[in-house]
């Protein structure tokens, strides 16, 4: 099993190619993508990703360090 185990595939620097990339990447013997947002909006994006490409996309929120105490369940967060 081979992952990419820390990709940005939500920004929009992939918005004209992205279903291309996914597509490379997958004939190469890419397994799963795990796509990082790097804030809320991004990582909302993320989240469609993984549910529109589940077999290969899998999301990964990062959420600062200084904001951890403030956000208890991120996942509603995502979902709001």
């Amino acid at each position: 099993m081979l992952i990419d185990s820390h990709a940005h595939l939500e920004m929009k620097e992939f918005d004209f190619d992205r279903e291309e990339v996914i597509k490379r990447a997958r004939q190469a013997g890419v397994d799963f993508i795990v796509t990082v947002g790097t804030n809320l909006a991004l990582s909302r994006k993320a989240v469609e990703l993984a549910e529109k490409h589940e077999n290969i996309t899998r999301q990964s929120v990062s959420i600062p360090m200084m904001r951890q105490k403030q956000i208890r369940t991120p996942t509603k967060l995502l979902r709001s």
